[in-house]
């Protein structure tokens, strides 16, 4: 029986590793220095049913094997630590392992302080300077579009996380 939900849980969550690289990869708006897309509803799923560790790795392998396999640039490893980085905090604050996945409810109010990390923190601070590494160009330069980034991601985070989950996810997990 527990074989049985281990495997369930490792196609779950490469399935939600597809879906991120999907949408990250081909259903996103990208330019050099900024890309925009939905590939953080998948992973924030992936932490709340799963738990940082999970959602970590997943981010990360999602990153390494976007990059490897459907990107014209090799995988970086800075980029794939603040994947990492942005699973398990999506994990860290959304994963409730005493609350029944049915009794489940995501709040705005709950999404804020990982929106505000992943935002601030990794995609502005770390990001940022991952990519002045990997384009040799200054941070200065970068911020403006960095900072157009984040002022449009946030608050898709906030509104789309609990939305996709109280609305679609949580209904679908009832009929398993």
């Amino acid at each position: 029986m527990r074989e049985n939900s281990k495997l369930k849980q490792l196609i779950i969550i490469s399935m939600l590793i597809a879906i991120e690289m999907i949408l990250t990869r081909f259903l996103c708006i990208q330019t050099p220095s900024l890309r925009i897309s939905l590939g953080f509803i998948p992973m924030a799923v992936c932490g709340i049913l799963y738990g940082p560790l999970w959602a970590g790795v997943a981010y990360a392998a999602s990153d390494f094997l976007g990059a490897s396999l459907l990107s014209p640039f090799p995988p970086f490893p800075g980029l794939t630590l603040s994947a990492f980085l942005t699973g398990s905090c999506w994990g860290f604050f959304l994963h409730k392992k005493d609350i029944p996945m049915s009794n489940r409810n995501i709040s705005l109010k709950e999404t804020i302080i990982p929106v505000l990390i992943i935002g601030l923190l990794i995609n502005l601070c770390l990001d940022t300077y991952w990519l002045t590494l990997i384009q040799k160009a200054g941070a200065i330069g970068m911020l403006p579009t960095r900072i157009l980034k984040v002022c449009i991601t946030m608050p898709m985070q906030l509104i789309l996380v609990p939305l996709v989950w109280n609305k679609l996810i949580k209904r679908a997990s009832d009929l398993m």
